[in-house]
């Protein structure tokens, strides 16, 4: 196993988790690292480091997606070149009284899971014409459209015959298709259920999400003709408060949330609103108001927002879409300098727990209540905060101490579960929600009501959080 002999400047502007992702792969491209060499755990080398597992998970993501290090299945992460492919893992079953281990030192993709749940161990009861994981393909739908099992040959005659090579690949298509769909979702339901009591199932989301697919298609799809609406359908809304009350103690009322596909463009459509966009020093209705802050260009507000000196925030270029002056604000180990944003003339403030270095919240409530306060004393003031914490922990956000209802929160599965699964939703203000509505109510919600239901049903049934859950340990 590789030995760390470097440490982080925590004073330095540049994020840590850069600073992480440099040195590895500089060391890595350099042959210090050799190909195949163990990489220490997220938890180890946050203790050794002694910055948050947040931090190294981010560096350790961003490195197996440019090709430094790749992850085998209970075992961890190991280093290599990009110009390299990855080493194939040795196929191995273990005894059936042998637990499936969690894959703690490795940070779960789409391919590590695929690569888990071949080595996974096979429940007693299976025959041998029952679906095992591995059939399961890379997806849902390839699982869905799985080739099935080979069908009984009818007595052959020259009738069948002709019509069999007559519509060949054309009349078939669709019909068997759909059975084969159906057929296939059954038999992968007969897996889950066999595979519920074995310890592996808990470390697969793929195949607990695929159940959840399974009940919006079948059980569930005389809801699927539904239009969700502006805000989204309500029982996934109800959900999604419940899940963030659960699992940060975020207490919201579930109207103030508004579910879409893509949060980048959940928040462009906030900043669109008036009272983001174009905020006045003085609020107040009816003709003299307007006629006054008209009159008193000083009423103008030039929305602006305070972000941290970050070169790599992709939230940047949502707000410059949307007309909002982008300001740089300088950190320190708890989070944006407030004296910085005070005298900053920001009418916005933008937060994430990547502000914060050594991610230890405790450091920063002196630092998020004075922020809560500089939003609380003016009107046009915001705070934006963009969960991406996958870690339970209770009032650790910026939302679940906003008493005076002052923070748009954004989350996504796409942290929580993958980046495939870019499902958003934001809680928004009460004001700016009946703003949100009045606006958009013309507008229908941008997520597949199949993924609102299909979820709903992840999360009430406390798949979500056991999966978020078993990362932690």
């Amino acid at each position: 196993m590789y030995t760390v002999n470097f440490s982080l400047d925590t004073t330095s502007k540049i994020k840590l988790y850069h600073q992480l992702y440099t040195k590895l792969s500089d060391a890595i491209e350099s042959g210090e690292i050799s190909t195949g060499t163990k990489i220490p755990s997220v938890r180890t080398l946050s203790d050794t480091l002694k910055v948050s597992r947040n931090t190294i998970t981010r560096a350790y993501q961003e490195l197996e997606d440019s090709g430094y290090l790749y992850s085998l299945p209970k075992s961890g992460f190991y280093a290599k070149r990009p110009d390299e492919s990855a080493p194939v893992p040795k196929k191995s079953v273990p005894a059936k009284s042998e637990p499936i281990a969690a894959e703690e030192d490795s940070v779960p993709t789409v391919e590590s899971i695929v690569r888990q749940r071949k080595k996974a161990s096979v429940p007693a009861d299976f025959t041998e014409d029952t679906l095992r994981p591995e059939e399961m393909g890379h997806s849902i739908i390839d699982a869905m459209i799985a080739e099935p099992e080979p069908q009984k040959s009818a007595p052959k005659n020259e009738a069948t015959s002709a019509t069999t090579e007559q519509h060949k690949g054309v009349e078939n298509n669709a019909s068997e298709l759909l059975k084969e769909s159906h057929e296939n979702i059954r038999r992968h339901a007969k897996v889950f259920t066999a595979m519920q009591h074995n310890s592996s199932s808990a470390k697969s989301f793929e195949l607990a999400l695929l159940d959840s697919y399974r009940v919006a298609l079948t059980e569930k799809s005389y809801l699927l003709r539904k239009a969700s609406g502006t805000f989204g359908d309500e029982q996934f809304r109800v959900a999604l408060a419940a899940f963030m009350y659960n699992f940060h103690r975020i207490d919201v009322n579930p109207t103030q949330i508004i579910v879409g596909s893509c949060i980048e463009q959940l928040l462009y459509n906030v900043l669109r609103l008036h009272s983001v966009n174009k905020p006045y020093k003085k609020e107040g209705q009816g003709l003299l108001s307007i006629a006054s802050q008209v009159a008193d260009g000083g009423n103008i507000i030039t929305p602006t927002v305070a972000l941290s000196e970050d070169p790599d925030n992709t939230m940047r270029h949502v707000f410059m879409d949307a007309n909002i002056q982008v300001k740089e604000i300088p950190i320190d180990e708890k989070g944006l300098i407030f004296n910085f944003l005070v005298t900053s003339g920001c009418n916005l403030a933008y937060v994430s727990p990547t502000d914060v270095p050594l991610g230890d919240f405790d450091e920063i409530d002196d630092r998020r209540d004075e922020i809560l306060s500089w939003a609380k004393e003016a009107p046009y003031r915001y705070i934006i905060e963009l969960d991406t914490d996958t870690i339970k922990r209770t009032n650790s956000t910026f939302k679940s101490h906003d008493k005076a209802d002052k923070v748009i929160y954004l989350n996504s599965f796409k942290y929580l579960l993958d980046k495939g699964i870019n499902a958003s939703w934001m809680v928004l203000p009460k004001k700016l929600a009946a703003e949100y509505t009045a606006r958009y109510t013309t507008f229908d919600c941008t997520l597949s009501y199949l993924d609102q239901v299909a979820l709903t049903d992840f999360i009430i049934k406390r798949k979500l959080e056991n999966y978020l859950t078993s990362r932690e340990r």
